[in-house]
């Protein structure tokens, strides 16, 4: 059976109808998605289900490095030292002692 030139132009709309409302889910989604606040996860070194490990204490930090050769500074990496890490760079990733305050 021979479609009809309006059949066409009907299917060719239910396509765009769809390809728009699938758009705009999308954008709906991603928003959501950033605006959602990760839900915290507990401290990777200690265990601990009340805090981070932002907030765990240096003590904690500093034997989990050693015991894994890890950065001291970033934790992360074994193929840098603590002389080069790139975390220094953040102040984030100092001390938050005065004794320790350069500026």
């Amino acid at each position: 059976m021979k479609r009809t030139h309006q059949q066409e132009i009907a299917d060719e709309a239910k396509k765009l109808a769809i390809a728009s409302a699938t758009a705009q889910y999308t954008q709906i989604f991603l928003r959501q998605m950033r605006t959602t606040a990760p839900e915290p996860t507990n401290c990777k070194l200690c265990l601990n289900s009340a805090h981070t490990l932002e907030d765990c204490t240096v003590e904690n930090k500093f034997r989990y490095a050693q015991d894994n050769g890890k950065c001291l500074i970033c934790l992360k990496s074994k193929s840098h030292s603590h002389r080069i890490c790139r975390g220094l760079k953040a102040a984030d990733n100092l001390c938050d002692n005065e004794e320790c305050d350069t500026t």
